[in-house]
């Protein structure tokens, strides 16, 4: 290897600037390329072989673009209500109506057209209006996302209503910015190297490696992602590991590269050929375990965690390369300078006393040293009992981002279930229908509902006769009313004219007195026969008269007593008469005598009997008038009691009409309660009469019997009725526990007994797909872990020919990845420090993400090999000098133990710098990874040395027939750098090398002495 890599070297050192060149082309073309194309990354999981999986598969199929999900979009109101038919309803409704008229929206929903939907809260303050776009997630960008949000919230804003909006579009909103934890992280790293070279230009040659090779490995990244599924997180945790890595990498490089300057005195040209292939082969293959342990997580079989790892791997390689290729040319470009513009007060000394003393520590209490390393990270291994992998939701986002505030406000006004819903799509064969209850109902309504309005119909024409019947009755009745106040009028009229005759009479009887007192002056018995007879025909008169008012007054009266009173007076009027008669007659006799006495007196008589006469006519006219009068209210009488008999019968038609009505207000009441029953079990199927499939409502009825579900969404069936999604809202948000226990409660013991023959039933959506993914990576994580340990353990093998070497190393990198998982549980899981590190959340704990500790162990046991490899590679490099293996150790740890130090301390700068991080995985990511740094550091530089120091002469025992299969590869070019010391000695001694050693020996062949190499 160490050969290879000094061609690699030489021809990177001759042709620096061209190599300097192309790399820059690369890596700001490449940026500049992939800044401008949409990415091609995806939040996506893809979970082969489990519920979720099938679920999202059934509704690609069958419910395009369902499987994308719906970003809500939600309002709030303090005051007030949103459905207030005003301008907070007017402004949600516009921001409906813009959002519908864009073209790439498959469906959006007016919380206030489907009241059955519940998108508007009880109390009319909270409201959501699901947004579902054709658009992939994965090509939906910054841009679009952005558009799609001010639709949503402008005109609801301008109102003042509180707006955000969630899912893909939130999503996307919410860009996880990296640049801030970089410059971070590199500037620790710059101060780290500043104090570990003590040159400023050896500082910055690490940085400007590093730099280089993570751009064109992230470039590489969006390459890949248009073959393999790589996920937006992939990007960050490449950042991540590829610049720390490459810093470290690059740190190796040039501290071999000053070291062969200031120790062995080489010209800066050929010790950046001899560093390439010294420090190379260690770095090659530290960067291979790297990423043969995150290429190992292909083993899981779960496409999410393979990119990740093809991600992460894809920028280690490129920090290798860059390291290997780019820094030679860049260090020969340098030269000199590498070890000029020196950082005051530092690096004066080559002595590292703290270094020999820790070093005599460990090899002097090697089985203290051992217990000890392992004995005090038992505490921090304990807490990973509790861990519980799980997802994170938008409750531990930034409460800046929308997505963050969207989930809030979902919670408040609806419930924390509403934010992640389980999807449980169902396959129907044969394809769902109304069932034979519902259609009986509905057959039986329609025609109750026919009847009734033929009833109704009915009862309205007769309402109507019996109507204008009523109105002709009342018309009569006013006629009659009429008749009768005339006929009052001429009673009236008939009284006066009776009055006036009695005022006549007195008149007459005036005019009697005047002609009694003219004959009492013809003698007294003339007078008074005179005064007798007028009398007399005077009583005759008013008794006719009074006959006949009697008469009259009898012929009108209806009461027997008032006839009868009326009759007496009549005999008693009679009776009288005859005796005037009689006594006229004997007056008259009387008279006789006395005619020619009282002729004058006569005449005057017999004109006043005239006048008599004419009074006594004039009461029979009045009575004939009365006689017409009672005749015309008789008449009148039976009218009114015609009228009276018409109103009866119109009465008891009315009474029938009412009756009718009120049966067909009993029917219309059973038609309304089963038209309520219709409208519940439709209400219940979504509005689709194939919803009352028995199939589907018994699943419903299924789904809602959980006491962690909420309420269960009406069903939504495809066109073809093969197809049904039943969503299931829980009563606690999508990463509570309880949730995943519900979604395997719905898989285990709630779906099956509910499922018949011809249904396939899946429970899927992005909570479900989290609880399969963090039960994937539970039931994978032990095969995992064994295969990056194999591996791991076998590229130790290789690299070191030694079975106890690599044993160490995987008992220290466990115990260290174990560690750093109980850190992790402790801070996010237990919630201790969360405040620490930034990060609100009103549960006051955070689920460890499920792909976090698969990740963390891969990256680490490559990370930790770099520690290994280099202070292994030193201690090995001694014994084979034939040092006492003790004292190999203890010079190996002196001589690595600051390099090991410094890289360590570089790693977790960067990896800390991203607790900075917004984003809460990266903040798993950088607590985790920055603790198993420390530890694996920590590890290599007590538990190693003292094990190796324990094991002796047995660290580098091999079997034989192992020692022959396994090829020596002269991992740091020590075989390199011992010819070259041999060919400078030969050189210095004046001899000429052997054909075969100047064939082989490129360093010492190609690089003239004055430090150039040949052209």
């Amino acid at each position: 290897m160490g050969r290879a890599l000094s061609h690699v070297g030489h021809f990177c050192v001759r042709f620096r600037w061209s190599v300097v060149v192309v790399w820059l082309i690369l890596a700001i073309g490449l940026t500049a390329f992939t800044t401008n194309a949409n990415p091609t990354t995806t939040n996506d999981v893809a979970l082969p072989g489990t519920g979720s999986q099938e679920a999202t598969d059934l509704l690609t199929a069958e419910f395009p673009p369902q499987q994308n999900g719906s970003s809500p979009a939600v309002y709030h109101v303090t005051s007030g209500k949103l459905n207030d038919k005003g301008p907070n309803q007017q402004a949600i409704t516009n921001a409906y109506k813009a959002i519908k008229a864009q073209p790439e929206v498959s469906s959006v929903t007016n919380p206030f057209k489907q009241p059955q939907a519940g998108l508007v809260s009880k109390d009319g303050t909270y409201a959501m209006m699901p947004i579902l776009l054709k658009t992939p997630n994965n090509k939906l960008t910054v841009k679009e996302a952005k558009d799609y949000y001010n639709l949503a919230v402008t005109d609801p804003e301008k109102q003042g209503i509180k707006s955000a909006v969630g899912g893909p579009i939130g999503n996307t909103l919410f860009v996880v910015d990296t640049g801030p934890s970089e410059r971070l992280g590199m500037l620790a790293a710059a101060f780290i190297l500043a104090i570990s070279f003590a040159s400023l230009v050896a500082m910055g040659l690490p940085l400007i490696s590093a730099v280089i090779g993570l751009l064109v490995g992230i470039a590489s990244i969006w390459f890949l992602g248009v073959f393999l599924e790589i996920p937006t997180i992939g990007t960050t945790l490449a950042r991540m590991i590829g610049l720390g890595v490459g810093i470290d990498y690059a740190l190796f490089m040039v501290y071999r590269h000053r070291r062969f300057i200031t120790e062995k005195g080489y010209e800066p040209h050929r010790a950046a050929v001899a560093a390439t292939a010294t420090a190379g082969g260690a770095i090659i293959f530290a960067g291979s375990t790297v990423v043969l342990a995150l290429l190992s997580l292909q083993v899981a079989g779960i496409p999410f965690i393979a990119g990740l790892g093809y991600a992460c791997a894809g920028a280690v390689a490129f920090a290798v390369i860059s390291a290997i290729t780019f820094l030679p040319a860049l260090l020969a470009i340098v030269g000199s300078w590498v070890t000029r513009v020196r950082v005051p007060f530092l690096g004066r000394t080559t002595t590292h006393p703290i270094a020999r003393r820790w070093a005599a520590l460990i090899t002097g209490h090697r089985y203290t040293v051992a217990v000890l390393a392992m004995g005090l990270l038992i505490p921090l291994v304990l807490p990973v009992q509790s861990m519980v992998l799980g997802q994170q939701d938008d409750a531990v986002s930034p409460k800046s981002t929308s997505q963050r505030q969207a989930f809030d406000l979902v919670s408040q006004g609806f419930g924390p279930g509403y934010n992640g819903p389980l999807v449980v799509a169902m396959s129907l064969d044969p394809k769902a229908k109304p069932s034979q209850k519902y259609e009986n109902q509905y057959n039986e309504a329609t025609s109750l509902q026919n009847q009734l309005t033929a009833e109704q119909q009915s009862l309205t024409q007769q309402q109507a006769e019996l109507e204008q019947q009523q109105d002709a009755l009342e018309a009569s009745a006013d006629e009659l009313q009429a008749e009768g106040d005339s006929l009052q009028a001429e009673q009236a009229s008939l009284e006066a004219e009776a009055a006036d005759l009695q005022q006549q009479e007195a008149q007459l009887k005036a005019e009697g007195a005047r002609l009694q007192e003219e004959a009492q002056k013809l003698g007294a018995e003339v007078e008074q026969a005179v005064l007798t007879e007028a009398r007399i025909a005077r009583d005759l008169a008013r008794n006719r008269i009074a006959q006949r008012v009697l008469k009259r007054r009898i012929s009108h009266a209806r009461n027997p007593l008032v006839r009868a009173e009326l009759e007496k007076r009549l005999d008693k009027r009679k009776k009288e008469r005859r005796t005037l008669r009689k006594e006229l007659k004997r007056n008259t006799e009387k008279l006789q005598s006395l005619k020619e006495q009282g002729k004058k007196l006569d005449e005057q008589a017999q004109a006043l009997a005239k006048e008599a006469q004419a009074l006594a006519q004039q009461g029979e006219a009045l009575a004939q008038e009365g006689e017409a009068l009672s005749a015309q209210a008789t008449e009148l009488e039976q009218q009114q009691a015609a009228l009276e008999a018409e109103s009866a019968s119109l009465q008891e038609w009315g009474n029938e009409l009412q009756q009718q009505s009120n049966e067909a207000k009993k029917q219309e009441k059973q038609a309304k309660q089963l038209q309520n029953e219709l409208t519940k079990e439709l209400t219940k199927a979504g509005g689709d009469a194939r919803g009352t499939d028995p199939r589907i409502v018994q699943m419903q009825d299924a789904l809602a019997k959980p006491s962690e579900v909420d309420t269960v969404v009406p069903p939504d069936i495809n066109k073809a009725g093969t197809a049904v999604i039943l969503s299931v809202i829980a009563k606690t948000q999508p990463a509570n526990p309880k949730t995943a226990d519900l979604v395997q409660q719905l898989r285990d013991k709630t779906i099956p007994p509910a499922t018949v023959p011809g249904e396939d039933v899946y429970v899927g959506g992005s909570t479900a797909s989290n609880v399969d993914l963090a039960t994937l990576i539970t039931e994978k994580l032990a095969l995992v872990i064994a295969t990056v340990v194999l591996l791991s353990s076998l590229l130790l093998l290789i690299a070191f020919r030694s079975l106890l070497v690599p044993l160490q190393a995987a008992i220290a990198n466990t115990v260290a990845a174990a560690a750093s998982f109980g850190v992790v549980t402790v801070v996010f899981q237990w919630g201790w420090g969360l405040d620490w590190i930034g990060l609100e959340t009103s549960s006051g704990s955070v689920p460890v993400v499920s792909y976090v500790p698969l990740m963390m162990f891969a990256a680490l046991f490559g990370l930790s090999m770099d520690y290994q490899v280099f202070v292994i590679s030193t201690i090995q490099n001694e014994a084979v000098a034939g040092i006492d293996p003790r004292q190999a150790v203890k010079d190996g740890v002196m001589n690595a133990g600051r390099v090991v130090v410094t890289a360590a301390l570089i790693m977790m700068s960067v990896f800390g710098s991203f607790v900075l991080n917004d984003d809460s995985v990266i903040k798993q990511f950088g607590v985790g990874l920055t603790v198993a740094v420390a530890l694996a550091a920590t590890l290599v530089l007590t538990w190693t040395p003292a094990a190796l120091t324990i094991f002796g002469r047995w660290t580098w025992a091999l079997p034989h027939w192992l020692d022959r299969i396994l090829p020596n590869l002269d991992l740091e070019g020590r075989q390199l750098e011992a010819k070259w010391e041999a060919e400078d000695a030969a050189a210095a001694a004046g001899e000429q090398p052997a054909a075969e050693d100047s064939a082989t020996v490129v360093s010492g062949s190609d690089i003239l002495p004055g430090g150039a190499p040949r052209e």
